[in-house]
């Protein structure tokens, strides 16, 4: 007997259970909560005050079938320990919030198995829609896409034919190339991403025009991958330095590849920028704090989650959405940047009185 009270009393309550306590037939507890009947004052306040004692949550799935919506968003991220993406989670979160939706974030780890694994996953759940994050997308996971008919919008440059939001990663990189030729650096090399990011060939193809348009050589030895990760901005800067001609600045494609580049020249007792400048990507939190500052290119994170967020709930209502957006980025130069060593002499030379001696 005791074993059936203990039972009963952590069961979940149930709309026969509320019908029960206010004296009213579920029929009755399901136009108060839906509001699809009008009922009396009293009787609403009677299904209410059940509702309340009793604790009862109204069956998510049986409601969403109903409705034929569930208010539920996937957001597939590459890798939900960069900051970066959880910037731009809290855009769409924020968005999502003001329209009644919940999210559901799916870890992709940059593997395309994965996402298509995701992507079932929500249609199963009937998620009403999805954002996808990062740049890798591949034909199983398009193809999938247009299977399921289910509402997506991108952000980032995708192979796929799919609303996006993205920034201009060429222009980007291309402006933070020639600041670091402007300080009169030549020696130049890039930490890139993954091979197979959109954003990271995109990158790379600003830091060659750069190059190429004053007239620097492009030197194959100067383009390392670094991952996207800490870990390969430090193994990057360190396969570097041991080149016959290492560079006298880094262009890092986020900022957790400058962090990790600035560990390394540390550790080989160099100084940033004294002896090396580096710039990253992202404009992340701790760039602003860290010593020295980091130059980076900001990108408007929160805002690229917010408007993809925003475009999706208007293919939801079956509105027009524009098919890319393009947001703007801005290079902020902090204290990691700064004239290579020699041009560095030749300025001190010139404003002592000195001959200037070449270098």
């Amino acid at each position: 007997m005791e074993e059936k009270v203990f039972r009963k009393s952590f069961s979940t309550p149930t709309i026969l259970d509320v019908a029960h306590a206010a004296g009213v037939s579920p029929a009755t507890v399901s136009r108060v909560l839906n509001s699809t009947h009008p009922v009396s004052a009293q009787t609403r306040e009677k299904v209410l005050k059940a509702v309340k004692t009793l604790r009862y949550y109204p069956n998510a799935l049986a409601r969403s079938l109903l409705k034929r919506h569930t208010a539920i968003l996937g957001v597939l991220i590459p890798d939900v320990s960069n900051p970066y993406y959880s910037v731009i989670l809290r855009g769409i979160e924020d968005e999502a919030r003001l329209h009644g939706y919940s999210v559901l974030v799916c870890n992709t780890d940059r593997d395309p198995s994965r996402l298509v694994q995701y992507l079932r996953t929500l249609q199963e759940r009937r998620a009403d829609g999805a954002i996808v994050t990062g740049g890798q997308m591949d034909k199983a996971s398009i193809g999938l896409l247009r299977e399921t008919g289910m509402p997506v919008v991108t952000i980032g440059r995708h192979h796929a034919s799919l609303p996006s939001v993205q920034v201009d990663n060429i222009a980007a990189a291309f402006k933070a190339t020639q600041y670091l030729i402007s300080l009169g650096h030549r020696l130049i090399a890039t930490i890139t991403g993954p091979a197979g990011s959109p954003t990271s060939a995109d990158r790379l193809e600003g830091y060659r025009r750069a190059l190429s348009e004053a007239g620097i050589p492009l030197r194959p030895e100067y383009i390392v991958e670094g991952g996207f990760l800490a870990e390969g901005g430090y193994k990057g800067t360190k396969h570097l330095f041991t080149l016959p001609s290492p560079p006298t600045a880094i262009l890092a494609g986020n900022d957790r590849m400058a962090f990790g580049a600035i560990r390394a020249l540390h550790e080989m007792g160099l100084r940033v920028p004294e002896d090396v400048s580096i710039v990253g990507f992202d404009d992340t939190l701790v760039a602003q704090y860290m010593v020295p500052a980091l130059t980076t290119v900001a990108i408007p994170m929160y805002e690229l989650g917010r408007r993809a967020a925003s475009i999706l709930f208007t293919r939801l209502q079956r509105k027009r959405a524009p098919m890319v957006v393009v947001l703007p980025t801005e290079l902020r130069i902090r204290e990691s940047t700064g004239p290579p060593a020699t041009v560095r002499k030749r300025i001190r030379k010139r404003s002592s009185g000195m001959q200037e001696i070449t270098l």
